[in-house]
C-alpha cells in the first residue's frame, strides 16, 4: 500500500524530531552553520584568550570579587533610590550603569562556576531545577491560604 504525501511528511517529520532529540543544540548548531555564542561561553573564551590561567584562580578570590561587584549593584541601586552621603554632588546612575555592574556580577559568577567544573549546562539545569523547586513551594503556599508570599507590609 503506499503512502499519501501527508503520510509521508508526518513520517519524516517524526523521524525528524526523532533524530533532533538525540543531538545537542551545539551539534546542531555544528552541523547547520549556525553560530551561537551565549555570553557564558564568550566570558570563557575572552578569560582563555587574555589570562590563561585563570582556571588557576582560587576560587576564594574570584568569590570576593562577585561579592565587591555585588555590593556595587547594591551600591548604584542605593544611588538610584536618592541614597548615600555624597548623592547631592553626583547625578542619579543611569540604567546603563546598573546593567554594567550587574554584567561584572555574572562575568565572576560564570568564572567561579567553571572553576568548580560546572560548565552552562549544568547551570541552566540547576536553574530549572531550582525555580521548579521554589513553583512548587508557591503554589503550596497558596493552597494553604498564605497568599502571594508577599509581606504584608511590601503590598
Amino acid at each position: 500500500m503506499e503512502k499519501t504525501k501527508n503520510e509521508e511528511r508526518t513520517g519524516t517529520t517524526a523521524w525528524l524530531f526523532s533524530e533532533l532529540a538525540k543531538t545537542t543544540t551545539k551539534e546542531l548548531n555544528d552541523a547547520l552553520g549556525i553560530i551561537s555564542e551565549t555570553p557564558w561561553h564568550l566570558v570563557v573564551e575572552f578569560n582563555d584568550k587574555h589570562f590563561p590561567r585563570w582556571r588557576k584562580t582560587p576560587p576564594v578570590s574570584l568569590s570576593n570579587a562577585l561579592a565587591g561587584e555585588t555590593g556595587e549593584v547594591c551600591s548604584v541601586i542605593k544611588r538610584m533610590e536618592g541614597g548615600g552621603t555624597n548623592n547631592h554632588n553626583h547625578p542619579a546612575p543611569t540604567t546603563e550603569e546598573l546593567l554594567e555592574e550587574m554584567a561584572d556580577v555574572y562575568i565572576y559568577m560564570i568564572l567561579l562556576a567553571e572553576v568548580h567544573g560546572v560548565n552552562q549546562e549544568k547551570f541552566d539545569d540547576a536553574m530549572i531545577a531550582k525555580i521548579t523547586k521554589i513553583t512548587k513551594r508557591m503554589e503550596e503556599r497558596m493552597k494553604e491560604g498564605e497568599g502571594d508570599g508577599l509581606r504584608e507590609d511590601r503590598k
